[in-house]
């Protein structure tokens, strides 16, 4: 299970930036395919993106924090603990509460570093229960 959310999230993380490498000579098709993928998941505002090789990525900082979140955890094996899972919410949290009370817009490290925490310690979860799951029957099958 871990080796699969491995591979699937190095694809994302890969989708993510080789839209922009594909963009910087002037492919604006490679730029069009990476933006019409990922726009059913991210806003893609370009305020809220940061650019590679001077194109815009295709996904927000938090989006971005996110995937990059989710491939470090699974490059790194983490396993789930519901302490790190409770102070990333908190952070994220925090986070969100700040930019709904000055009334703007928080900074973007901010957004990205939130998100890399929070899917850091979430993602261990999604595989540990996975795996978890197929070990147990299905109450589904006939006995």
């Amino acid at each position: 299970m871990l080796a699969a959310a491995r591979i699937l999230s190095a694809i994302v993380v890969g989708a993510v930036f080789l839209g922009a490498v594909w963009a910087a000579p002037g492919g604006d098709f490679a730029r069009a395919a990476t933006a019409a993928a990922f726009s059913p998941f991210c806003h893609q505002e370009p305020a809220r993106s940061w650019a590679a090789l001077g194109t815009q990525l295709p996904v927000c900082v938090r989006c971005l924090g996110f995937y990059l979140g989710a491939l470090a955890a699974c490059c790194l094996g983490l396993r789930f603990e519901k302490k790190r899972l409770a102070a990333a919410a908190v952070l994220t949290a925090a986070g969100l509460g700040l930019e709904f009370m000055l009334g703007q817009t928080g900074g973007e490290i901010v957004r990205f570093a939130t998100a890399l925490a929070l899917a850091g310690f979430t993602v261990p979860a999604l595989w540990s229960e996975t795996a978890a799951g197929a070990l147990r029957p299905s109450r589904w099958t006939a006995s």
